[in-house]
């Protein structure tokens, strides 16, 4: 019954390609889905991990006050942070958007974003390919991708669009992320630490989060400095930190994962309608021949599994195919999206 069964895919392979397709396309869409986001979620939670690797503690407005107008440490608990002991650096991180423009006013970086220079190496994720760090509150240093859009190299002058208005800076450096042109997105600018309060904040001055690096014992840095700060204040450790980073940034691709999975569901749906319809008429074209392996001893047990069989071997073999088909998708869906 098995060669039997074998022989009738050959005999009518033609017949068997509607559901074959059916599969692959099915599956090949839902596998696509799920290696392309758990690539992203990866990637995300790689980028989160490698750029705060080295901070030991956070300083960040209470989680009852995120979200508020109010919600910014203020610039004056940087150096109380710095002075407390068992702190061997700390640094203000500020984060706004910021765009490069071209000589028309256009804008050449739409989704940039300026960030505070962190002097600490150890702090700060991004590293220096070209020049040196900004200083003062007229000089940046833009990520190598978006000096290359820009036409921009150490020396020249840069017009920004920053939340104060158009400013006009001195670049005098180019930055990469690890193996990355830049850490965010859209393309990076870094401001001096003066250069960005003036800058980038606009309304209530102020960190996003002052990222601390110990040379001691950090639960007790965490516990003195959550006895002398404000009480509008919290510390939270590395891990904490990374780990709310990482929640946050999968927030996309949980978003992107159902409308990516709902195409594939869609599709095996279908798929089942196709897959159960050509067996139906397969079987039904053979009812002689099946009658005649019944009428040589087969059984009615024997008959059923030579078909159950013909369908598994379609499904194999599909399922083989659509899982090399649903990788070869999602690199071709993050290609598409890198051109956008």
């Amino acid at each position: 019954m098995l060669r039997l069964a074998l022989a009738n895919l050959r005999l009518y392979a033609p017949r068997f390609a509607a559901p074959a397709l059916a599969v692959v396309v099915g599956v090949a869409l839902l596998a696509s889905g799920l290696l392309l986001t758990t690539a992203m979620k990866d990637a995300l939670d790689g980028n989160v991990a490698e750029q705060y690797a080295g901070v030991d503690l956070v300083v960040q407005p209470a989680a009852s006050l995120q979200g508020l107008d109010v919600a910014a440490v203020p610039t004056e608990e940087l150096a109380r942070t710095r002075a407390t002991p068992g702190v061997a650096a700390a640094a203000g991180e500020l984060v706004r958007s910021a765009t490069l423009l071209d000589a028309q006013g256009d804008t050449v970086t739409p989704r940039s974003q300026g960030r505070a220079w962190i002097d600490d190496r150890e702090l700060n994720p991004l590293r220096l390919v070209e020049g040196t760090a900004p200083e003062g509150t007229d000089q940046v240093a833009l990520d190598r991708a978006g000096a290359r859009a820009a036409g921009l190299q150490a020396g020249d002058t840069a017009r920004l669009a920053t939340p104060a208005g158009e400013v006009r800076a001195r670049v005098v450096g180019l930055t990469a992320f690890g193996d990355q042109d830049a850490l965010d997105d859209g393309g990076t600018i870094s401001f001096s630490p003066d250069g960005a309060v003036a800058v980038l904040n606009s309304g209530l001055p102020g960190w996003d989060h002052l990222l601390v690096r110990t040379d001691g014992d950090p639960d007790a840095v965490r516990r003195t400095l959550s006895t002398e700060l404000p009480r509008s204040l919290e510390v939270l450790t590395g891990e904490e930190f990374r780990r709310l980073q990482q929640e946050q940034s999968a927030g996309l691709v949980e978003l992107l994962r159902p409308a990516l999975n709902g195409f594939a569901y869609l599709a095996l749906f279908v798929a089942g309608f196709v897959i159960f319809n050509t067996f139906t008429v397969v079987v039904s074209q053979r009812l002689r021949e099946l009658a005649l392996v019944r009428a040589v001893g087969g059984t009615p047990g024997q008959v059923r599994r030579s078909l159950l069989a013909e369908g598994l071997v379609v499904g194999v073999v599909s399922g083989a195919v659509d899982i090399a088909a649903g990788a070869l998708l999602a690199v071709g869906i993050t290609a598409l999206i890198g051109l956008f």
